[in-house]
């Protein structure tokens, strides 16, 4: 199933289940590909980092958390765009790839004064590729969760 199937035509129930089912994924399968990349030794994420944030000193994981839900409000507005050809799983996938890890590789590395691309070390490429990939892969199985619930249709 599709998730422009499901969602709601009337913008604000649409993005508050943008919001709330990438919100969730960050908790979610965000932290399951950290977790898995932890287990195959390729590297090492802390998770559920609380860590504060500069210059909030928000956790790390609600700062995530928020921005991810953020374009999750962008994907369900766009995921119609997607050829119906393309499983769900992918088009989250490839939206999660192609625009919040593209922008947080450049727009938010610039702004932070850090190397853009992760300074091209093609292992780090590769991992935040994955974990974020997972991210995106959450977002239509939880659209879709949350759109059934119907907690969103009176919004």
């Amino acid at each position: 199933m599709n998730p422009s199937d499901i969602l709601p035509k009337a913008p604000l129930p649409r993005a508050l289940i943008g919001f709330s089912a990438a919100f969730l994924s960050t908790l979610t399968f965000h932290e399951i590909g950290f977790l898995l990349v932890n287990l195959t030794g390729l590297g090492t994420f802390t998770l559920f980092n609380m860590r504060p944030t500069v210059p909030l000193g928000v956790p790390l994981l609600i700062s995530l958390s928020f921005w991810g839900g953020l374009w999750g409000i962008l994907y369900v507005f766009i995921v119609e765009r997607f050829p119906r050809t393309v499983h769900p799983w992918v088009a989250g996938f490839l939206f999660a790839i192609l625009l919040p890890t593209l922008f947080g590789w450049t727009i938010v590395a610039t702004i932070k004064g850090m190397p853009i691309f992760l300074g091209f070390n093609v292992l780090r490429l590769v991992l935040i590729t994955f974990i974020n990939g997972l991210w995106g892969v959450g977002l239509p199985i939880l659209c879709i969760l949350l759109a059934r619930t119907g907690l969103f249709k009176a919004a």
